[in-house]
């Protein structure tokens, strides 16, 4: 049997193989893996174009109308590196729109110690203290952001990652420690893969649908989801805060969004209102990154 006859094969089931899960997750109820519902959703970028570029497949699935989620963006720059901050905000807030989400929840910043650039260190507190500020304004329940590697390696990135940790750490309740007398809010952080699995597109789908299962399965074996659920009820002010609060103690620890054709091309074109950024390289990002198709996020505990 030859070597490419092998080949041949294997690279025939990968296909198979994702094409029946994508399938699943897109045609069958039983399978939908979104549980975020009736929420304050914040996403915290670092410059304008990161919500397209690596989130779209999230905001698309979370602001769908039948999940009543409130879904808010705050952007940490303008991304003025190369003087551009004013057009990229107004190309933010019109990328923003186009992916379902109201203006007046987009919120994009200009602090002079938070200026887009690889070689600038953006500090930890003040971005904590700045997603302080929003989610108390907001009352949001759930964050969203980048992981520590930040997708694409770049710095600001990584540090929007550490800003939301700090903020969860020193002022959320762990998962399993929950207070009336805090609020409840959960971090989730976008996974970064290699460079190979981050080129594929689609076909990454195989891995990523056995990874983010293999995360779930194992939170079941690893929690006690009843002692969560009885902490002081009846301290609790209303039914409303009891059930937001439910929900929030029995989110996943892995979320998996898929776009379907029609969001895909939503993404795509919200990516086309940053005219500033579109050189020919961000061409191909889009037609091969996954980050366009897919998204896993996986919870950051305290």
């Amino acid at each position: 049997m030859s070597f490419v006859f092998i080949l041949s094969t294997c690279l025939f089931l990968i296909f198979l193989n994702t094409l029946i899960i994508y399938y699943i997750i897109i045609t069958s109820k039983k399978y939908v893996i979104n549980t975020i519902t009736g929420l304050n959703v914040l996403l915290v970028i670092s410059h304008p174009d990161d919500e397209c570029m690596f989130f779209s497949p999230t905001l698309l699935e979370l602001g769908k109308m039948e999940y009543k989620n409130k879904m808010h963006v705050l952007c940490l720059s303008v991304g003025n590196e190369s003087g551009l901050g004013k057009i990229r905000k107004k190309e933010l807030e019109a990328s923003c729109t186009s992916l379902g989400i109201d203006v007046k929840f987009v919120k994009c910043l200009n602090h002079s110690e938070l200026q887009d650039g690889p070689k600038n260190v953006w500090n930890p507190e003040l971005i904590s203290s700045t997603i302080e500020e929003y989610v108390e304004k907001h009352g949001i329940d759930v964050i969203i952001t980048f992981d520590d590697k930040g997708i694409s390696g770049h710095p600001n990135h990584s540090a929007a990652y550490n800003g939301a940790r700090n903020y969860i750490s020193s002022k959320i309740p762990s998962k399993s420690k929950s207070s009336s007398k805090s609020k409840l809010l959960r971090l989730y952080k976008l996974k970064t893969v290699n460079i190979i699995r981050k080129y594929i597109s689609i076909f990454d789908l195989l891995q990523t649908y056995l990874i983010h299962n293999y995360i779930n399965i194992k939170s079941l074996f690893s929690e006690n989801p009843s002692s969560e659920k009885d902490h002081d009820k009846n301290k609790r002010k209303n039914q409303e805060m009891i059930e937001k609060e439910d929900k929030l103690l029995n989110l996943p620890d892995s979320l998996l969004f898929v776009s379907t054709l029609p969001q895909y091309i939503r993404s795509r074109t919200s990516m086309t209102y940053h005219k500033s950024q579109l050189v020919w390289f961000r061409y191909l990002y889009i037609l091969a990154s996954r980050y366009m198709v897919i998204n896993q996020l996986e919870m950051v505990e305290k």
